[in-house]
């Protein structure tokens, strides 16, 4: 028998028995043809090549099955060829950044740029957005419906329904919109995957969670909302942030839950994308110590199962030659990557294309310069000396933020929130459709001390943010931001210190990786200059306006208050409890 390669003398990784074994694995034709240690079957195959990985562990390739590109914030191409290099031959991405944007049509674009059968990329599937905008207190530029939904489930490429950020409106209300677009999914599909965002819903509503056929959650985890979704059959994907040592010694204490779980990234930004990718999340949890072949599992065969990914996740005949060949085993560090049967060159330079999507695609800020009236906080009319004000408390490490009344001064009918230390003032501008939207928030915390920032990268509906410690900063900062079409832009003292430009729908630069991970660094360390003191400074700052990320947050529809699903007044009405 003919083959391509033989690799002999590794450290194969077998995933039926959980072990690694001294074996060769012969491939053809970008399959694996042979994985095993039968000399008498090695002595009738004729490779063209043979290589000695003596001294190394060959596992699958990494299989990352909840991510979306767009939080790169780099073209899917680019993404791609980075996720590769790094061992992540497979992704599942859902792309409802782009849909907030341009909907459906942005959802194409990223299937069309996203090569297929590449083997210098990595392969990437769809989820299909179902929560585009994630709830109705917000206002994105585009819409996806259920009748959308079930257009796209018909795409060969799509492997799932994307996550459901409102599932509390689909246990509550069976007539909603994410309802009726988790129905639509339901119908396309005689067993539909459907992804879903369940955040800290326990006993009764996660059952009801599950009875709708949301059965998966990539969240923020705890011991005991694992072990409750484990109990009701939910599989559990595990982000970095989840990769805590109470979680991890949960997880090492249960193998029998193994294949019930896998490794997500969700979102990684350009600076860590230059560096790393899923591979980070599985070195984490093996140096908190999961023993390595369960967190293999959770990163290759598991994910494949979920996605029904039957071709890859494991070296064995028929399968994708996808392999991963390692040098250390406990620091997890990568030493070459093979996708479909062909080594790929991690040291190639990135050769991203330039005006790669449609014209209006570059012209998608439609919004006028803002002045100093726009961020101007007024009292309520008849206020007296003092107003109670709700704050967004921003967290050190944690996207969830608290609401912590505060009790400010009124002067000349204006809320002094500068007078007494500590807050940001956040503004939210409608910008896709020019409805003259705005919202308001205040920040209290870990938030900004100093100057300003102003992004279009928001999640999810993208509209501009405005954060700032005095208001001539924070218009600066919007202006250059819209000037430029889209992007992140750090101001202080009048001048702008770091920036981030995003011409692509707002959200996505067609730069060189190298280039867009040095810009987005810059950013990340002005924040912090600035007094931002959240762990991951962007990201913290982009979720402050998901309607769907306990407890409070800001839209262009106003301050909402997350738990109970609705807008709420920045000033409390007097006597009001808090």
């Amino acid at each position: 028998m003919k083959a391509d390669l033989l690799l002999q003398g590794a450290q194969v990784f077998d995933s039926a028995y959980r072990c690694f074994r001294t074996a060769s694995v012969a491939i053809l034709d970008g399959r694996i043809l042979y994985a095993g240690t039968d000399e008498e079957v090695l002595k009738q195959i004729e490779p063209q090549e043979v290589a000695d990985l003596s001294g190394r562990w060959v596992i699958p390739g990494l299989i990352d099955i909840h991510m979306h590109i767009e939080s790169s914030m780099v073209t899917p191409p680019v993404f791609l060829k980075a996720a590769l290099q790094h061992g992540t031959s497979t992704c599942i991405a859902e792309p409802h950044e782009i849909a907030n944007v341009f909907g459906t049509e942005g959802i194409e674009e990223f299937i069309r740029l996203a090569p297929a059968d590449d083997p210098e990329h990595a392969e990437v599937f769809f989820g299909a957005p179902s929560s585009v905008p994630s709830t109705d207190l917000e206002d994105a530029g585009a819409a996806v419906t259920p009748e959308d939904i079930s257009f796209l489930m018909k795409n060969p490429r799509v492997r799932c329904l994307g996550e459901v950020m409102d599932c509390r409106t689909v246990i509550s209300d069976p007539g909603s919109r994410a309802a009726r677009v988790v129905k639509a999914a339901e119908a396309s599909r005689t067993v539909p995957i459907i992804e879903g965002h369940v955040p800290a819903f326990l006993g009764l509503d996660l059952a009801r969670i599950l009875y709708a056929g949301i059965d998966s959650d990539h969240c923020e985890q705890t011991p005991e909302r694992m072990r409750q979704r484990f109990e009701m059959g939910m599989f559990v994907e595990v982000q970095l942030k989840s990769v805590t040592k109470e979680n991890i010694a949960y997880l090492a204490a249960h193998p029998e839950l193994t294949g019930l779980w896998s490794f997500v990234t969700d979102d990684v930004m350009a600076d860590q994308l230059q560096h790393d990718h899923l591979a980070r999340v599985v070195r984490q949890a093996i140096s908190y110590g999961l023993d390595p072949a369960s967190a293999i599992i959770a990163a290759t065969s598991s994910p494949a199962a979920r996605m029904d990914l039957r071709d890859r996740g494991r070296i064995a005949p028929g399968r994708l030659a996808d392999l991963v060949v390692l040098d250390s085993l406990e620091g997890f560090h990568v030493a070459s990557v093979m996708h479909r049967g062909c080594w790929v060159d991690r040291d190639s330079a990135d050769t991203s294309s330039r005006h790669d999507f449609p014209e209006r695609y570059y012209e998608s800020i439609h919004l006028a310069p803002r002045t100093l009236d726009d961020f101007a906080l007024l009292a309520p009319e008849g206020a007296g000396a003092t107003v109670r004000v709700h704050t967004m408390e921003i967290q050190k490490s944690s996207t969830f933020t608290p609401d912590v009344v505060r009790e400010l001064p009124v002067k000349d009918g204006r809320i002094d929130w500068k007078g007494t230390g500590g807050l940001a003032l956040a503004r939210v501008f409608e910008r896709h459709h020019g409805l003259g939207l705005s919202g308001t928030a205040l920040l209290s915390g870990a938030c900004l001390k100093e100057g300003a920032v102003a992004s279009t990268w928001v999640h999810d509906h993208h509209n501009l943010l405005v954060v700032g410690a005095n208001e001539e900063d924070m218009v600066l900062a919007a202006n250059s931001v819209i000037a430029r079409q889209g992007g992140l832009v750090v101001v202080r003292d009048g001048k702008i210190v770091a920036e981030m430009p995003l011409p692509v729908a707002g959200i996505l630069t067609e730069d060189p990786l190298p280039l867009a991970a040095q810009r987005l660094a810059a950013v990340t360390r002005a924040l912090k200059d600035q007094g931002w003191g959240n762990s991951n400074p962007v990201m913290s700052l982009c979720t402050i306006a998901l309607p769907v990320s306990p407890a409070l947050k800001v839209t262009d529809r106003g301050l909402v208050d997350v738990r109970q699903g609705k807008l709420v007044d920045l000033v409390l009405p007097e006597g009001e409890e808090a």
